[in-house]
């Protein structure tokens, strides 16, 4: 199966189905929407039908300060390096831009 990264945040509503998936915490659409608005910069993963497998995002000041989190990857396609692969498009992305500290919270599930 092909997988493509792209830096377009997914919709609210991708984002909340895909989190149904996973078990993590349920916020309204409303409250996701907010929230994906407010990320300095997202990466998602797409099948080849274009359905949102996973996605990352990045918050922080957008100058010295940045975390990654949300990163999530549908349960079907976990152990593909998918997660790796988006963490990866984030921080070659934002070192570009000479973010200085760069800090993550590892979760699984």
């Amino acid at each position: 199966m092909r997988i493509t990264l792209d830096t377009t945040p997914p919709t609210p509503r991708e984002a909340f189905a895909l989190r149904e998936t996973t078990g993590w915490a349920m916020p309204s659409v409303e409250r996701l929407a907010s929230a994906l608005d407010a990320s300095c910069a997202h990466v998602t993963a797409r099948d080849e039908a274009g359905t949102l497998i996973g996605m990352a995002r990045a918050v922080g000041d957008g100058v010295l300060n940045l975390y990654i989190q949300d990163v999530m990857v549908h349960p079907d396609m976990r152990a593909c390096g998918i997660a790796r692969d988006m963490v990866a498009d984030l921080l070659a992305r934002r070192s570009e831009e000479h973010t200085s500290e760069l800090q993550s919270q590892l979760r699984s599930r």
